[in-house]
């Protein structure tokens, strides 16, 4: 990936999460996604799936 792309995904208002996986497995990393509710921490699991993902 370039950073004229990376720039342009990170100025982006809402990045896809395939993207942003994509991006943290390039550099080794894995994405994790929490959430909190009245002070409990809960981990998201975003998985392959997403990729055909659609919002309704």
């Amino acid at each position: 990936m370039t950073q004229p792309s990376l720039s342009g995904i990170e100025n982006r208002s809402n990045p896809r999460f395939s993207t942003l996986r994509r991006i943290d497995e390039g550099l080794g990393g894995q994405l994790e996604i929490s959430t909190v509710f009245y002070g409990d921490s809960y981990l998201l699991t975003i998985g392959d799936d997403l990729e055909g993902a659609t919002d309704g």
